[in-house]
């Protein structure tokens, strides 16, 4: 194995860990065998751990120049006519700092909430919602598609606004994630629009697309992103 396997399987383990305690939880919920909170805390203390130091691993390197940006290429999902929607990953030294502090933010709300939840009867779906909500962002730092940017936008969306409503015995917070969610639904237009005309233009969904069309039409499509991103940025 050499040094770029290593990476590549370091940066595969990241984003698989969150994939693999979902998973965990799920079939706890699903079959009926309820995992103590202390398990489930454990859990995720282990998971977002090996994710934080493997993260700042990544943007301490490529932040020095020790690193340089990689990709994952998981091949092709689904391919139909000239449309292929890649599983491909790729990490730089943006895509390493949104990762870093994703996992340095969410850790700390995962500690906090373990006191603050404690013996409520949502703990464990609580945590789901946060470890889904870590897989769309980590899709959205790492993933080379705007396409399948879309896809972690989405999760990170639906993940938000059912946190927002997490206490649903109570008006106040299930009013709120509606509100929420509505906001998600009419911004994501802009997102899926700004993806459409890229691709329509360029052929592809791939970022680096952006830098070789046209400056106007580039500043529509941007125009379409900064529209879709103020749902999600409350603005």
């Amino acid at each position: 194995m050499n040094f770029i396997e290593f990476l590549q399987g370091l940066l595969g383990l990241t984003l698989a860990l969150p994939v693999l305690s979902v998973g965990i939880l799920t079939l706890g919920l699903v079959f009926g065998f309820k995992l103590t909170e202390k398990r489930v805390h454990q859990l995720l203390a282990v998971e977002l751990s090996i994710a934080f130091f493997s993260s700042s691993f990544f943007f301490v390197g490529l932040l020095f120049g020790w690193l340089d940006p990689f990709s994952v290429d998981l091949g092709t999902f689904l391919a139909v006519g000239n449309y292929d929607f890649n599983l491909l990953f790729h990490l730089d030294l943006l895509g390493s700092m949104f990762l870093w502090l994703t996992m340095t933010l969410v850790g700390l709300v995962g500690a906090f909430s373990a006191r603050y939840l404690h013996l409520d009867e949502g703990f464990i779906w609580f945590y789901w919602l946060l470890l889904a909500f870590v897989i769309g962002l980590e899709i959205i730092a790492t993933a080379e598609g705007l396409d399948f940017v879309f896809v972690g936008w989405e999760l990170l969306g639906i993940s938000s606004a059912l946190l927002i409503a997490f206490f649903v015995r109570r008006k106040g917070p299930v009013e709120n994630g509606l509100r929420a969610f509505a906001a998600y639904r009419i911004t994501d237009v802009g997102i899926l629009c700004g993806i459409v005309t890229l691709h329509h233009l360029s052929h592809t969904t791939a970022i680096s697309a952006l830098g070789r069309i046209e400056s106007s039409t580039a500043l529509i499509v941007g125009g379409f992103f900064i529209f879709g991103a103020m749902g999600k940025g409350a603005i």
